[in-house]
């Protein structure tokens, strides 16, 4: 659920922002490229900029894949020469940040719904069989895991068990995590 707050709150902020700056440039200085009003043709261009940024996540696209540091002389020369001719210097660096920018909110969206989709599915015989076994792995005992697949899943998928091989067996332990589950309870 956080992972899907914090993209529906950066989609909402990064494309109100895509918006709110198309309008400005198509209201004070792009007025002969307008389609309709001043809003539709903000919409159009906030519009793109969602298909095209759900497209990137969708693809898992990484916008610094092949950006490298940028020399610290050639930076200041350009902020140099941004800050004389009052225009801002665009590089790939730059670039990279806003595309990370209006990547990242769909991309936590989608990643949102893969852990929903992927979460395990449980009920209460399940629940008490995982603390069982959780209680049981405390000593490196290994019961029945034909009958506790759920359960086993379960503790595995929330990092509270390991599988370690002794001699011809696999015996389940209790992770860090699950040691400490177990120490509070």
């Amino acid at each position: 659920m956080t992972t899907l707050l914090v993209g529906a709150v950066t989609c909402i902020v990064v494309y109100g922002f895509v918006f709110w700056l198309s309008w400005l440039a198509f209201a004070l200085v792009l007025r002969q490229y307008r389609i309709g009003s001043t809003a539709t043709t903000a919409s159009l261009v906030t519009g793109i900029a969602v298909l095209v940024s759900i497209l990137s996540a969708w693809r898992k696209h990484d916008p610094f894949q092949n950006v490298q540091g940028m020399d610290q002389r050639v930076q200041n020369l350009q902020m140099g020469l941004g800050y004389a001719t009052g225009i801002p210097i665009v590089n790939r660096q730059s670039l990279a940040g806003i595309a990370s920018l209006l990547i990242g909110g769909p991309a936590n969206i989608m990643d949102a719904i893969a852990v929903w989709r992927t979460r395990p599915h449980t009920d209460a015989s399940t629940l008490e069989a995982a603390d069982r076994l959780l209680r049981a792995s405390r000593q490196g005992a290994a019961p029945s895991i034909s009958t506790e697949r759920n359960a086993v899943a379960l503790l595995y998928r929330l990092g509270l068990i390991k599988a370690v091989q002794q001699g011809d067996s696999i015996m389940i332990q209790a992770t860090a995590k699950g040691m400490e589950l177990l120490g509070s309870g």
